[in-house]
């Protein structure tokens, strides 16, 4: 049975982590930032548990962990995202698998309430590592995978017993009772597969953009009847060196891209505008120049104001950072605003 932890979480503590990384982070109706990432073992794999952090001054410190998931057995605990919703419930998933990967995975959440996180629950098969998205006519759309990566994570019905038949790539899980219940709407095939990180942002012209981490890079696909069925996933213009990005529509109705520009890997962390839809990104802020800085999430505030969070060096120095900035200062491409910060780091070992 998978349940919240939330007493005697000392063993989840920092000092008993080899490695951690794979953040997000929302922000509740209060203003208060919760952060969750995995850490567990050496590495990931079946010892994996996601974990919660809170902060109450805008991100520049987090509480030790406040809640945990570690199934017991072989069930692996992992890629957790964290959104709040349009009703300001903030809703914590993540991803469990028998092991690494068994080919179905599934996709669990729980809702702060009063008295704590609730009872989490599973909505689909797959792996959430982004947020959902919630369209202008109120469906929301999750961002469900199953993966097929030969060999390290190849699909196949002989890793564990299914109930019914399950087809790799990139769903959009769809909800049209505000996250009461899920069903799977439209699936976009990878054809060139790495763990399919997608997201979705709704354009003006009402066509959904879903946008997919691919062994080239960032590949595109389009729906125009909210999510149903998609066009044939091709290689998009934005340039990544193969990993999460996050993307968003801003309360002003630009769109904010945080992706690595300009790199040579994992590193020229950049938050990218574009007021054409997509078309460009002509105002950039670098938000951190280092290596092996990865896994951007954030919060935005209704002012403007953006909340991120990433990951820096897992195996090694273990960095979770934190950095606050507004679309002011992209648009400048420099800080301006006193209260804001880049490469401030929260958790390492």
């Amino acid at each position: 049975m998978t349940r919240i932890l939330t007493d005697n979480l000392e063993d989840f503590g920092i000092a008993n982590r080899n490695w951690q990384g794979i953040p997000s982070m929302d922000m509740a109706s209060d203003g208060t930032l919760y952060a969750s990432w995995y850490s567990g073992g050496t590495g990931e794999g079946s010892e994996n548990y996601v974990i919660m952090h809170r902060s109450d001054d805008n991100g520049r410190t987090f509480s030790d962990p406040i809640a945990a998931v570690a199934p017991d057995g072989n069930i692996r605990a992992y890629d957790p995202a964290v959104f709040t919703d349009p009703d300001g419930n903030l809703r914590w998933y993540w991803a469990q698998s028998y092991g690494m990967y068994d080919g179905r995975c599934g996709v669990w959440q729980s809702i702060l309430g009063s008295e704590g996180f609730e009872k989490p629950e599973r909505i689909c098969n797959g792996i959430m590592m982004n947020k959902p998205t919630v369209l202008s006519g109120g469906r929301w759309l999750v961002p469900a995978a199953l993966w097929n990566m030969d060999p390290y994570f190849k699909f196949g019905k002989g890793r564990m017993e299914i109930e019914h038949e399950v087809h790799p790539g990139c769903y959009a899980v769809a909800s049209d009772d505000n996250g009461e219940t899920f069903y799977e709407a439209g699936l976009v095939k990878n054809t060139a597969p790495s763990p399919d990180e997608h997201m979705i942002v709704e354009k003006k012209d009402g066509f959904l953009w879903m946008l997919v981490r691919t062994k080239y890079g960032i590949g595109e696909s389009y729906s125009n009847d909210n999510g149903e069925t998609w066009s044939e996933l091709k290689p998009s213009s934005i340039p990544s060196p193969v990993s999460r990005f996050f993307i968003r529509r801003m309360p002003s109705g630009r769109l904010l891209l945080i992706n690595h520009y300009e790199f040579t890997g994992r590193n020229n962390l950049t938050a990218l505008l574009s007021d054409d839809d997509g078309a460009t990104w002509p105002y950039k802020l670098l938000l951190d120049e280092r290596e092996h800085v990865s896994y951007p999430d954030a919060a935005i505030h209704p002012d403007g104001t953006i909340n991120i969070i990433y990951d820096r060096d897992r195996y090694g120095v273990s960095e979770i950072l934190t950095a606050c900035i507004t679309e002011e200062e992209i648009l400048a491409s420099k800080l301006q605003n006193p209260a804001s910060y880049l490469k401030n780091v929260i958790s390492s070992r």
